[in-house]
């Protein structure tokens, strides 16, 4: 838990210098509309939008795997009840 964390700071702290050494105006159009940035500040955001397009995109199969996992929880749950039944009947 603690690498992920380290991570998370030091792309920050990446982020921050890069942006404040990229100050160059430019300016984008995209989708009809105009944008005027600096270059680091658009990198920084299209990297942002990457991740965030990234997680999104992953969200389905992760929903699907937890609730397999709560399916095969809940199963072993009553296969366990039955065995401790079975258990106490036998003695």
């Amino acid at each position: 838990m603690i690498i992920p964390l380290i991570l998370i700071v030091a792309v920050s702290v990446f982020s921050v210098f890069f942006t404040n050494n990229n100050q160059t105006m430019v300016e984008v159009i995209a989708f009809g509309s105009t944008i005027k940035s600096t270059i680091g500040l658009l990198i920084v955001g299209a990297l942002g939008m990457g991740i965030l397009l990234g997680m999104l995109s992953m969200m389905p199969s992760v929903w699907r795997r937890s609730f397999a996992l709560l399916k095969q929880g809940e199963e072993l749950a009553q296969m366990k009840q039955k065995e401790a039944s079975r258990k106490s009947e036998t003695k």
